[in-house]
């Protein structure tokens, strides 16, 4: 396979991960979130609180006590960067009140490429 056709395997890829992503939080499917997220996952939320930090375990523990997640947000897949075996991407999820502007850390592992960061802003919608 060449270079160029790597690449665009990448790109696919990760795309499908966004957008599985995305559906699972969507429908706090927290077993496809346990394996689209990599084990050390991070999200970094800013809100209008201030910056929150949660882990995978507490990302999941709260998807599944229905305090995060549950809503359908409009996806839209800004930009992609892949850099061998780490990936960056820019995506927003938009949903009736608010916009995530959400930039995604990827790593690939052994099972494909799994989300390790989440940098999110958080913006009302007014």
């Amino acid at each position: 396979m060449s270079l160029s056709n790597l690449a665009q395997a990448d790109q696919s890829a990760i795309t499908q991960v966004i957008h599985h992503y995305a559906d699972a939080t969507a429908s706090r499917d927290a077993t496809s979130i346990d394996q689209l997220f990599h084990s050390d996952f991070r999200v970094i939320a800013l809100t209008a609180d201030g910056p929150r930090v949660l882990d995978k375990q507490q990302y999941i523990a709260l998807l599944k006590d229905e305090k995060i997640g549950g809503v359908p947000r409009a996806l839209e897949v800004k930009h992609i960067d892949v850099q061998d075996k780490t990936a960056h991407a820019k995506i927003s999820l938009t949903s009736e009140q608010v916009v995530f502007h959400d930039q995604l850390h990827l790593i690939q592992a052994p099972q494909g490429w799994q989300i390790i960061n989440n940098l999110t802003e958080v913006t009302p919608i007014k």
